[in-house]
């Protein structure tokens, strides 16, 4: 008897220790003048919001026993150096055929991975290649060419589309450094005609060449490049719904890594610039977290997981991120409290901290981005309706950036992105620009145009960081 009553009292004095432990862990808000603490649980609401985690998700597939034969890969044909031009896939995917030698143009067929096609004739557009094989154009992009291609016919773009043929965008010749465009010096942009804002068009500079992306040209927005290169991220906006968009460069492929409903309840994704927080975690601006907040930025694992991944909350109250190298920091955008401009904060994701770093005199600060050795840029707008680029070095008060350079318009100037650790690129609505500092962050950068279009605008560049 005395041995079962001393067991009880064990028992009843461990669940009072782990019910204590739990109310303990159940912290929430705490606020000062200039840090802010990140709850984990908020007990005043029904539903409860998802506790942030940057641990990748276990893979569905994992936990299951595969019950189904492997279909088997099919192989390419080979191509020889001699014979007519003929042409195959570049990887193991059907690839499009399409009804002009533009990206903009119908799909009429696919041709096959496991066959080989005449090439009737070739023509470039806007620096791109095209072969015709009766049935319609294909990019070269996707496939790639063999036998004796010399004697075909060569087509005027002219011809086939009168009119219709813009110019292709280049890297100006300028005394930029040549470390500027080294080996990892990868990134993407987009070029918007002047004439209709809804036709956007992605392109990819890599190794100081720049190629089309063979992405819908309508309702896509804010392609970002991941670290490594390996993927660029996108949003895409039909009449319900609003989708993250991920396309494989080394496949061409392209998958619907999450989407969510406009009218539907719940977040839903936020039209704001993306960024990745490593090579494989995308960083996404949600809208309508909390009837109080309105944004929120998660996470959304890129893998091969047997379900879709599913966005989990890093930061309550914040939109358009950027993540330091490590991973260890992500600067935002935050409303100002009296709802008027944005203030510019630092998260520590480790630990939930958030710090605001503000600007002399601003009313609004937006577009933060993270370079190397942990150097916040950001943009802020006056009274004066003017914009100024600063930049942090975590230690002290923000730096001013002047930005002399003729034909730059100061009143437009947005979408920062570090390319390599002493240089940053911007835009002002036409034309890319690239601002290096020489001489540290204290004396005046070197500013020169890098990328500009003629009659469309060039904006929204997104460098790859594992350069920096």
């Amino acid at each position: 008897m005395r041995h079962r009553c001393f067991t009880k009292v064990i028992s009843v004095a461990i669940v009072l220790c782990i019910g204590l432990m739990l109310f303990t862990l159940g912290y929430s808000t705490a606020n000062s003048s200039d840090k802010e603490i990140f709850f984990l649980v908020q007990e005043s609401s029904s539903t409860p919001i998802p506790r942030p985690s940057l641990i990748p998700p276990t893979p569905f597939a994992a936990t299951l026993t595969p019950t189904l034969t492997p279909t088997p890969i099919p192989s390419r044909p080979t191509l020889s150096s001699d014979g007519p031009c003929i042409l195959r896939t570049l990887v193991i995917v059907n690839v499009n055929v399409r009804s002009k030698p533009s990206f903009d143009s119908d799909i009429v067929t696919t041709i096959s991975p496991s066959q080989v096609y005449l090439v009737i004739g070739q023509v470039v557009n806007q620096g791109d290649l095209w072969f015709f094989i009766g049935e319609g154009w294909v990019a070269s992009l996707a496939a790639e060419s063999g036998g004796d291609c010399t004697n075909i016919e060569e087509f005027n773009i002219e011809d086939i589309l009168p009119g219709e043929a813009t110019a292709t965008p280049s890297l100006i010749s300028t005394p930029l450094p040549p470390h500027l465009f080294g080996r990892n010096a990868e990134g993407v942009f987009v070029i918007t005609s002047r004439e209709s804002a809804d036709e956007n068009s992605f392109w990819l500079v890599s190794n100081g060449e720049i190629s089309r992306l063979d992405i819908p040209s309508t309702n896509s927005l804010y392609p970002a490049i991941s670290p490594n290169g390996n993927y660029i991220a996108y949003l895409s906006f039909e009449e319900n719904s609003i989708s993250v968009q991920l396309l494989d460069i080394s496949e061409n492929s392209i998958s619907t890594l999450y989407e969510a409903g406009t009218d539907s309840p719940g977040e839903k994704i936020g039209l704001f610039p993306l960024s990745w927080l490593d090579d494989t975690t995308l960083l996404v601006t949600m809208t309508d977290i909390d009837p109080e907040v309105n944004s929120g930025i998660f996470t959304l694992k890129v893998g091969d997981y047997a379900v879709s991944p599913q966005p989990e909350m890093i930061v309550f109250n914040g939109a358009v991120p950027s993540a330091s190298l490590d991973g260890r920091f992500v600067a935002f955008e935050r409303e100002k409290r009296d709802g008027v401009g944005r203030d510019i904060y630092v998260a520590i994701l480790q630990n939930r901290q958030a710090q605001i770093i503000s600007a002399p005199d601003a009313k609004d600060c937006f577009a933060p981005a993270i370079g190397a050795n942990y150097v916040l840029y950001f943009i802020c707008e006056g009274e004066n309706e003017t914009r100024t680029l600063f930049a942090e070095l975590s230690t002290g008060e923000p730096i001013e950036v002047n930005l002399d350079f003729p034909g730059l318009d100061l009143g437009n100037i947005n979408n920062l992105s570090p390319l390599t650790s002493d240089a940053i690129t911007f835009d002002d609505g036409s034309s890319i620009y690239v601002a290096y500092f020489t001489n540290g962050l204290k004396e005046n950068p070197t500013i020169e145009r890098l990328i500009d279009v003629e009659d469309q605008n060039a904006t929204n560049m997104r460098w790859a960081t594992s350069g920096l």
